[in-house]
């Protein structure tokens, strides 16, 4: 009697977990809040056409899909690491949301993701439809940031890390957008003198074509492939420094026909670059990446006629 007494105990006391336990399930799948329900199951590369991006400190950026990639707005000469705005708009769309963090009223001021105190504010478009509208606040955690969306209360910790919501072109910027592939230059144009690409070998072109150290080429070519901008520069202020006796100029000549023109310039302990593929884009780079390439000169012996040297400048002098 006892033991039967024990098991009506037992079932009853489930039949209460169970109900109640439905009974939360049901309320949080109402409001939103939902363990496995992503907070922008729409939002990916694929449907998004443009983005706004926009700092506590009022700096904003506006990106516009363009083609296979990403255009600013206001720069559209920047070329735009549309790998990362890819692997934000994927992140977003798959991360699942859990239980609200907090939903009072003054939940969204405390974790800074306010309509005017925030961190970050992303309002993303598929043509003229809203896609998303959130604010990204406070570090949650490791790798993790609150978020709310626009019009709720609801917030939310997501596996995002705020920095990756930056409103300042430089850090969108595409690092790969002054490499080459060096073994498709054919030809270099340095200090007056050329050289020139004959299977695996590099001479100096002139009325004695002279044989030359094809090892310092390929150092110098790996070092014009592995620049790598550190930030960009306002073409006004970059303007005041180019065209001295200190800028350095470099032309290759691509299996193509192609030229890029390389222009080096010495600002502080960097050099700022500007690439003929880029013109109106001025970049900084640090030193160690350009050392090799603006104090790259031929040496006597391999020059193709007397006084060549004398014309070339460095930035070594």
């Amino acid at each position: 009697m006892m033991l039967k007494r024990i098991i009506y105990g037992a079932v009853i006391l489930l039949v209460i977990q169970l109900g109640l336990t439905a009974f939360l399930t049901g309320n949080h799948a109402d409001d939103g809040a939902g363990a496995s329900v992503s907070l922008f199951p729409e939002l990916n590369s694929r449907k998004v056409s443009s983005i706004n991006l926009t700092d506590s400190e009022k700096n904003s950026l506006h990106f516009a899909a363009a083609g296979n990639g990403w255009q600013l707005e206001k720069s559209p000469g920047v070329p735009v690491d549309a790998g990362k705005i890819k692997a934000l708009l994927d992140t977003l769309s798959i991360s699942n949301k859990g239980l609200a963090v907090a939903t009072s009223e003054g939940s969204a001021e405390r974790f800074k993701t306010g309509e005017q105190n925030y961190l970050y504010h992303m309002v993303a478009w598929n043509g003229t439809e809203k896609a998303a509208d959130l604010y990204i606040g406070s570090v949650a955690g490791y790798q993790h940031s609150y978020v709310r969306e626009n019009g709720s209360k609801a917030v939310y910790s997501l596996a995002l890390n705020s920095v990756d919501f930056s409103a300042k072109p430089v850090d969108w910027l595409d690092k790969s957008c002054l490499k080459i592939d060096s073994k498709k230059v054919s030809g270099i144009t340095v200090g007056g003198q050329e050289l020139l690409k004959d299977k695996d070998a590099w001479s100096v072109s002139g009325n004695e074509p002279r044989t030359t150290d094809t090892a310092r080429i390929e150092e110098l070519l790996t070092a014009l492939a592995n620049l790598s901008p550190q930030d960009l520069v306002a073409q006004k202020d970059a303007a005041a420094r180019f065209g001295d006796k200190a800028e350095t100029r470099l032309t290759l000549t691509m299996d193509d026909g192609k030229n890029i023109v390389y222009s080096f310039v010495k600002k502080d302990d960097n050099y700022i670059v500007n690439s003929s593929s880029a013109k109106d884009l001025f970049m900084t780079v640090k030193a160690w990446q350009a050392d090799k390439i603006v104090n790259f000169s031929l040496k006597p012996e391999e020059a193709a006629g007397s006084g060549a040297i004398s014309d070339q400048n460095t930035l070594a002098e």
